[in-house]
């Protein structure tokens, strides 16, 4: 089965095949993913990775349709974009500006209105893996506020996150993902409360305003 990075540019994953709309060093298919078909059978590929990609198109359903077809099914799907809520989101050629919730509607909120635009394959959101600083962390900790809440609200504590897929072509049950923090991709994770899909009742906000408070006193 196909491994496929998609939007690789110059730094495609190990074993993987890579795809660009630029002849980098590495890249093996050159096309414009947001308008242009992979040139690969159906359901042929096991592991979809893209990292830094998607926030450079404009429309990505055409995309994620393409996803739909070469996956296979039980596949998984690895995407890194920028954080909403960084400054790095906003450079120069981004389009898009991601949070979790894009994929949340896709596979949790909407998934039978979003099942019709993307192919007619379920896909299913396992995990939310957020990349912290490490040293904006420890104040946080410090301060005794939960690293869900901060990632949440703060701006500038996350530069980019993951999130891990399943493509389901039987139609299972929603489920609910799971969230982690890490300082790096490949780093130890940390599960992770209070984040955006766990109970909002765990942390009142007169108590987290008491925190804040000390924070930045």
């Amino acid at each position: 089965m196909l491994k496929i990075d998609a939007g690789c540019g110059s730094a495609k994953k190990e074993g993987f095949v890579g795809v660009d709309i630029e002849k980098f060093p590495g890249v093996d298919h050159v096309l414009d993913l947001s308008r242009e078909k992979m040139p690969f059978p159906d359901k042929s590929a096991d592991y979809f990775y893209s990292a830094h990609f998607l926030e450079h198109v404009e429309d990505p359903v055409f995309f994620l349709n393409e996803v739909s077809r070469v996956a296979a099914d039980g596949a998984t799907i690895e995407f890194w974009t920028p954080y909403g809520f960084h400054r790095n989101a906003f450079l120069h050629g981004h389009r898009m500006f991601y949070t979790p919730e894009f994929w949340y509607h896709i596979c949790t909120l909407y998934p039978d209105f979003w099942t019709g635009q993307i192919g007619g394959v379920r896909w299913h959101l396992e995990k939310i893996k957020y990349i912290v600083l490490k040293e904006a962390e420890k104040e946080i900790v410090s301060a005794g506020i939960p690293m869900g809440f901060a990632i949440k609200y703060f701006k500038d504590l996350v530069p980019e996150f993951g999130v891990y897929m399943r493509i389901d072509r039987s139609g299972k049950k929603t489920i609910v993902p799971r969230e982690t923090f890490s300082y790096s991709r490949e780093g130890e994770e940390f599960p992770l409360s209070g984040g955006f899909y766990s109970d909002p009742s765990l942390f009142s906000f007169r108590g987290i305003k008491k925190r804040l408070f000390r924070l930045f006193k």
